[in-house]
């Protein structure tokens, strides 16, 4: 089961980032506490001032485009899954009995030898 989710993962272009994720909060599990105190105001301190201000907009550009992105190829599989109906209509109607590779696998005719 692990191995398929680091293989989808993988393929998706996901693993990376994620592993790098762990390996900071690993990090962070492993310092002294006074260092993580000292961490957290610093990373405070820097998004007060602006520093950390591009990696901030870095992720908010990166996660809008994810989701867009993800939104229009959930509208174009509508799309394409319309389309794909209308033409097995259409052929349907223009050549009744000679089509059979659009039909669901149900609906095809058995061929008399």
């Amino acid at each position: 089961m692990m191995n398929n989710v680091i293989l989808a993962s993988l393929s998706k272009g996901q693993l990376i980032p994620v592993l790098v994720f762990f390996a900071f909060i690993l990090m962070v599990f492993k310092m002294p506490s006074a260092d993580v105190s000292k961490l957290s105001f610093a990373i405070l301190s820097d998004l007060e001032t602006g520093w950390l201000l591009g990696y901030v907009l870095t992720v908010a550009v990166t996660s809008g485009w994810y989701f867009h992105a993800r939104w229009q190829r959930r509208g174009f599989e509508a799309e394409m899954r319309r389309m794909a109906g209308k033409r097995d209509e259409t052929q349907e109607r223009a050549l009744p009995d000679l089509v059979e590779s659009s039909l669901p696998e149900g609906q095809k005719k058995r061929k008399k030898q």
